[in-house]
């Protein structure tokens, strides 16, 4: 914290005047941040601010554990799905491409 040794009257008066506006300031903003905090809706939106609503209709964003969580896992269950598959087909083309060199070599 710091002392300040004012020499007169009036320099305690301006710093005391600073004070004041910078608590007024402070108070403003504070009151700027309550209004937006108050204007969060049960869906975990910001009503008070535009264009927040158009976020998709999703569970990803649901404030729920179960439905966010089972979302995701839907998620990475499609993803591993796709790329499983391609990497079975690439796997698939490689192994018919080496049994067919194998399988044309030997002679009956």
């Amino acid at each position: 914290m710091e002392t300040n040794n004012f020499s007169s009257m009036q320099e305690l008066v301006s710093y005391l005047s600073v004070l004041e506006d910078r608590i007024r300031s402070i108070e403003t903003e504070n009151r700027e941040l309550k209004k937006v905090v108050n204007g969060f809706s049960r869906e975990g939106l910001v009503t008070s601010h535009q264009g927040l609503d158009k976020l998709p209709n999703t569970n990803l964003l649901n404030l729920n554990f179960f439905p966010r969580a089972f979302a995701v896992w839907g998620h990475f269950f499609v993803s591993n799905l796709i790329i499983g598959l391609i990497l079975s087909c690439i796997y698939f083309l490689i192994v018919s491409v080496l049994l067919g060199n194998v399988l044309g070599n030997i002679q009956f």
